[in-house]
């Protein structure tokens, strides 16, 4: 039974957006469940990870730790890009 919730809970689907704050010049992750991905709908929100004029490659990486982070706290796999 408790394989069968595991499973479940890993084939459900999260939207995923990135929030740029344009005053700080930073960037935010936000994910929710919910088709519309916003702060006050977001079932788990980054803090800034990284500011607009950090390289490429630091963006990328630390990103790709937010989008860990956010697969193992919210249980699930299956994490889909939002505009």
């Amino acid at each position: 039974m408790q394989n069968t919730y595991k499973a479940a809970a890993l084939a459900q689907k999260a939207f995923a957006k990135f929030v740029i704050n344009k005053k700080l010049n930073t960037i935010r992750m936000l994910v929710s469940f919910n088709n519309t991905v916003n702060v006050r709908t977001a079932n788990y929100s980054t803090g800034d990870l990284c500011n607009l004029q950090d390289s490429a490659d630091y963006k990328q990486l630390t990103i790709n730790k937010a989008l860990q982070n956010a697969q193992q706290t919210l249980r699930t796999n299956n994490i889909v890009f939002v505009d």
